[in-house]
């Protein structure tokens, strides 16, 4: 968890990589970021898409990218941080 993320702003970080992640995780995931509501761009590269996610949780504002591997369908967190503001 890199500082220039600014996740600290929204949850407390332990330190611990493996910790933090399933924190913020489990953040993503209980925003429900991964709609397609929130999606703000798609970019189709040979057998994958790209996914850019944006949304405001606790008034700070989240970009989240995953990306999927066409044929198989898995969709992958690749990175995701708080804006700055």
């Amino acid at each position: 968890m890199q500082p220039k993320h600014d996740w600290h702003k929204l949850i407390t970080l332990s330190g611990n990589k493996e910790v933090d992640f399933q924190r913020i995780s489990k953040l993503l995931e209980e925003s429900n970021i991964i709609s397609v509501k929130y999606r703000t761009k798609t970019v189709s590269e040979g057998m994958n898409y790209s996914y850019h996610h944006t949304k405001n949780i606790k008034n700070c504002k989240i970009t989240a990218h995953f990306d999927m591997d066409k044929p198989s369908g898995v969709l992958v967190l690749k990175n995701a941080w708080v804006e700055k503001q």
